[in-house]
């Protein structure tokens, strides 16, 4: 029973936590792959948080734009290279939901924020250690 509490906590089995905890890893490993339509198609329009939009999937004009690039650029575009390189050597060490948002705690510190949107799980903030949002447009 302790092990499958501890499964649990940390989004593994069949549960809330475990799918948005699986979306966070899909993404961490679309970003280690330097996969643009994977890492494209896994952001919410709501990224990063302070953008106000509704929390769906990148789409249109702004998915393509994203998708024209390498995940490396779009990142280094938006002076935050330094989110890249805590996602490419870290890996997700608890999720944890609150009703359609989830945070995915990042082994190198950090976290991966995500909100539900038509039964998926979507990436709408991302922060390193001591640092706060994102804040880059």
């Amino acid at each position: 029973m302790l092990a499958l509490s501890a499964l649990m906590a940390l989004g593994c089995g069949d549960s809330p936590a475990s799918d948005a905890g699986r979306s966070a890893q899909a993404f961490a490993d679309a970003i280690r792959r330097g996969d643009a339509v994977a890492f494209c198609g896994a952001l919410s329009r709501r990224f990063p948080a302070d953008r106000p939009s509704p929390d769906q999937p990148l789409s249109g004009e702004a998915l393509q734009d994203c998708r024209s690039q390498s995940v490396e650029d779009n990142f280094d575009l938006r002076g935050s290279h330094d989110y890249l390189v805590n996602i490419e050597r870290s890996t997700i060490t608890t999720t944890s939901v609150r009703g359609q948002r989830a945070t995915a705690h990042l082994s190198a510190g950090g976290t991966i924020e995500l909100t539900r949107s038509g039964g998926e799980w979507l990436v709408a903030n991302l922060t390193l250690p001591d640092h706060g949002q994102h804040k880059q447009p």
